[in-house]
């Protein structure tokens, strides 16, 4: 009777070993898919970084641009504004000098584009 509860007793041990060989095997195979999960993720947040990073950088470049392009369009306006300046300072000198002494007289007239313009006719 011993040797018959000994083998039953090693019995439930060995089923209760290869219960828990089976639930370690388990809890081990869950630990390789969290760690495999866990090395997806950490890609995707670096990949997530790398992104915005790049976009970060794109965004810098195109204030840059848009910056650069605003210098421009100011150093285009001083230039009209100088333009504009010179083209009174022409008029002026054309309605300022003496018919008599070139023997051109100044006829203002309009141009193609409704602005008005100016003409030297030879006064006869």
């Amino acid at each position: 009777m011993a040797l018959s509860l000994s083998t039953v007793v090693y019995g439930q041990k060995s089923a209760a070993v290869r219960q828990l060989e089976q639930q370690r095997k388990e809890a081990l195979a869950d630990i390789e898919e969290t760690n495999k999960l866990l090395q997806e993720t950490a890609q995707t947040a670096k990949t997530s970084l790398n992104r915005l990073n790049l976009l970060s950088k794109q965004i810098l470049s195109r204030k840059k641009v848009i910056s650069l392009l605003n210098q421009e369009l100011d150093e285009i306006e001083k230039d009209i504004l100088n333009i504009q300046g010179q083209l009174r300072t022409l008029k002026r000198e054309v309605i300022m000098t003496p018919a008599a002494s070139n023997g051109f007289v100044p006829i203002v007239c309009n141009t193609k584009l409704g602005t008005p313009g100016y003409l030297c006719s030879r006064n006869t």
